[in-house]
């Protein structure tokens, strides 16, 4: 019965193909009417354009001569007559690698959103704006990973970001229009767009959430602190990912970097090179890819040169998180139980301890230059601060793995994701609440398990997407028509609860599903617990957190690592 009614949805999917026409400032839109997979009817609107397309050469739209490539987006301008279809997708942005195998088409045209608007329901929605994840390096609003059908159940309207990825967005040579941080301005942009054209789609300008997770994460973060960006949404989810974080933000060095193919020194000559060159041998040439075990890319965001026009960031983080323009937000801060797995899998057999008893390891710290090259000493003292603090000193095999997991969990994502919950904690005064999730579950839809073939407790990073959207990747191995048809099994019951956390917190501010099996929000800095979503059905809470991911001891080796410098 349940394959049947599966096959009768993907039937309807295939056939249903009424147009539905909304009005932007820039023109009508015509997209399509669709039932998703939950037998839902709603409208999609793919590959809307939000900015005009980031190329130096004929602009693909307007066959006009520009010089774009590398500098801030421009707002879109130019109109169109009749309704602009926007039923399938178009380009994704450039990427450096292709974790998720796909036969969407890349390029340098790539500006764009989709929207996902839930027939009937009320007139007046809020919104869930998504940005996805990928290191800034890979990624996009593909459906692949991100289909909005579980979201829409719950009347929201769903709108997802594609952004410029890898050197394409985040080229910094400190000078002139090429100062970085392109991909996060044109996630900038893609909200002023929104925020201005959502009553079109139902949606409700005054009830935004920004959520993002990994990459996506970071960038929710960064917005948080851009005092343009937060004009244009309300609350914000965190999801694994900062601005702290390893992999999210850098000292520019990218004039170095770009000698090696450009093959001179001089700026101008540089800056020929990358308007004159084929973008496919731009991207060859500029990424080398480092996932591990500490994942650091090269091309993220960085810090701006003060007096920037309409830059991100110009000032350190914490700098801006601990002054008077400090942001304050309803916020929700969350991580996965098993994060390092889905990048290390193979710290699930290692059994020895990725740190020697007297502090050897050839881990990369968090710290560019606290290394065994540049500062020996202070890098071995390191490593014992974080033996001591992480390893209890025993054989036993399941032990040592777990340690390690732990290790390296905290040190690409849990601690930087929880030094800005602190932040945002003192930000907000007690004015706005923050809350603090840990996504332990695992069924079906647990994507990275699925994808190794390997099966192992908990979630490992990014493995809660499967559940909050519809990874139509699953669908070639029926992974969905087993899990969400069976109405009594735990795969949709998860669906359901965390679709509704990020649904609930988008309308009120409070994850809270369950009036019997409330969250609390986190009442100080000094008070720091997390919920625990596995697969039971009550949550727990784990008190001190802080303590369980080490907060002291890397705040020991950050403060070891400022003095090196100074």
């Amino acid at each position: 019965m349940f394959s049947f009614i599966y096959i009768l949805v993907s039937l309807l999917l295939c056939n249903v193909r009424s147009s539905e026409v909304r009005n932007t400032a820039n023109g009508q839109v015509k997209g399509v009417e669709e039932v998703s997979s939950l037998g839902q009817k709603y409208y999609a609107f793919r590959s809307v354009p939000y900015a005009e397309s980031p190329v130096t050469g004929v602009d693909p739209n307007t066959g006009l001569e520009v010089d774009r490539r590398f500098k801030a987006p421009e707002p879109l301008t130019r109109t169109w007559g009749g309704a602009l279809h926007v039923m399938e997708f178009r380009n994704s942005c450039l990427e450096s690698t292709n974790l998720i195998p796909t036969e969407q088409p890349t390029g340098e045209d790539c500006l764009f959103l989709n929207i996902y608007v839930p027939a009937g329901g009320q007139k007046t929605k809020p919104v869930v704006v998504w940005i996805h994840g990928g290191g800034f390096t890979e990624g996009g609003h593909r459906e692949a990973l991100y289909g909005p059908d579980f979201l829409l159940v719950e009347d929201v309207v769903v709108v997802a970001v594609q952004y410029r990825l890898g050197i394409f967005g985040f080229l910094n040579l400190g000078q002139g229009d090429y100062t970085g941080n392109m991909g996060l301005k044109d996630q900038r942009l893609a909200l002023k767009y929104i925020y201005d054209n959502i009553e079109n789609f139902s949606g409700n300008q005054n009830e935004i959430l920004l959520f993002g997770e990994s990459a996506g994460g970071a960038s929710t973060t960064f917005h948080m602190l851009n005092e343009e960006s937060r004009k244009y949404f309300t609350r914000a989810i965190v999801m694994s990912g900062s601005v702290f974080s390893y992999f999210a933000f850098t000292v520019p060095n990218h004039q170095k970097k770009f000698v090696e193919c450009s093959h001179t020194s001089d700026v101008d000559q540089m800056i020929e090179y990358m308007k004159t060159s084929d973008v496919r041998d731009i991207v060859q040439c500029y990424y080398r890819p480092d996932w591990g075990p500490t994942l650091k890319p090269e091309w993220v965001p960085t810090l701006e040169p003060k007096g920037t026009a309409d830059a991100m960031l110009t000032e350190m983080p914490d700098v801006i998180w601990q002054s008077e323009n400090a942001p304050v937000f309803d916020t929700l801060f969350t991580m996965v139980n098993q994060e390092q797995v889905t990048f290390d899998p193979a710290l699930l057999e290692q059994t020895d301890p990725l740190i020697t008893p007297d502090g050897d390891s050839s881990i990369r710290l968090p710290f560019d230059d606290l290394d065994a090259t540049s500062h020996p000493s202070e890098y071995k003292e390191a490593l014992k601060k974080l033996r001591d603090a992480y390893y209890s000193g025993g054989t036993d095999p399941e032990t040592v793995r777990k340690e390690n997991v732990a290790l390296m969990s905290d040190l690409n994502f849990n601690d930087s994701v929880l030094k800005s919950l602190k932040l945002q904690l003192d930000a907000n005064g007690g004015n706005k609440k923050v809350f603090y999730l840990r996504f332990g579950m695992n069924d079906k839809l647990n994507w990275i398990q699925h994808l190794h073939k390997k099966r192992h407790k908990g979630a490992a990073h990014a493995e809660e997407l499967c559940y909050i959207f519809h990874c139509h990747m699953l669908d070639k191995d029926k992974i969905y028509e087993e899990a969400l048809f069976d109405r009594s099994g735990d795969a949709y019951k998860l669906v359901q609860r965390l679709v509704k956390t990020v649904t609930n917190f988008a309308r009120h501010g409070d994850p809270t599903i369950d009036p019997y099996n409330r969250y609390e929000e986190i009442p100080s800095s000094d008070e720091i617990f997390v919920h625990e979503l596995t697969n039971e059905p009550e949550v727990t809470v784990t008190r001190d957190i802080d303590k369980e991911l080490r907060y002291d001891t890397w705040r020991e080796i950050e403060k070891m690592y400022y003095e090196i410098g100074s």
